[in-house]
């Protein structure tokens, strides 16, 4: 019933903290969770984390899953400075929590995945912000399912 914070670090080859298994995050109370300087490398297959707690991505690498991040039940989940890549869908939004941690996406980039975010269930009447975040080379860049409000401005398609 606490949060919990995880903290990458760097080896002076610039290796970084790499998770290789699947993730599963959840908290009971709406603790907001920090994951920053992680990489998360799959092989193609199921989901890099699944999140029914609120987590904040900080610089982090989601890389070759089927899903990178699955933000479900009472969750929020947000990035800044990540980069999501390889995978077939980079970010699944479908929640049911009103509770957002940060409505802002700045900073990322979303590259060579089948779907870069998925928005099937945003509950909160906030827009999202991908402010300076950059879309290359994906399949789809957004599929707003939900048809929650998106503000691209300063958004990079490429």
């Amino acid at each position: 019933e606490r949060a919990i914070n995880l903290m990458g670090s760097e080896g002076p080859d610039g290796s970084r903290t790499t998770f290789t298994g699947n993730l599963q995050a959840t908290a009971q109370k709406g603790y907001i969770c920090q994951f920053s300087g992680l990489d998360f490398v799959g092989a193609g297959e199921g989901v890099g984390v699944s999140a029914s707690a609120r987590i904040n991505f900080t610089d982090c690498r989601l890389s070759g899953w089927r899903t990178g991040v699955l933000c479900y039940g009472n969750s929020w989940v947000n990035m800044k400075n990540c980069t999501v890549e390889d995978n077939a869908v980079g970010f699944h939004f479908n929640s049911v929590s009103d509770n957002p941690n940060d409505h802002m996406y700045s900073g990322n980039l979303f590259q060579n995945n089948e779907t870069a975010v998925l928005l099937e269930s945003v509950p909160s009447d906030q827009a999202l912000y991908f402010e300076g975040t950059r879309f290359s080379r994906n399949g789809t860049d957004i599929d707003n399912r939900c048809g929650h409000e998106v503000s691209i401005a300063n958004a990079i398609f490429e």
